[in-house]
């Protein structure tokens, strides 16, 4: 997945929604930083899932692999992660 804050330059940073979710403003739009992979994606649903009870922390990719990850019996998660 290409990096999609590669061209956006950080204009200032906000926090929402209990001080953990870090948000940027960007000339792009508002964008969020992804917990699990540390990469500022665009706050919208092809990026983040949205819920009713709002976004999620991690991009859909972070989660799609997290999921991939247990459900082939395979290291954990972070573990998977880590460099070598």
């Amino acid at each position: 997945m290409p990096d999609a804050s590669a061209t956006a330059t950080v204009t200032a940073w906000k926090r929402i929604g209990g001080g953990f979710r870090r948000m940027a403003v960007t000339e792009l739009g508002d964008e969020q930083l992804c917990m699990s992979c540390q990469q500022l994606w665009p706050l919208d649903q092809e990026f983040f899932l949205v819920t009713g009870k709002g976004v999620s922390y991690e991009c859909k990719a972070c989660i799609a692999e997290r999921r991939a990850c247990r459900a082939g019996g395979g290291a954990p998660w972070r573990q998977a992660q880590a460099p070598n």
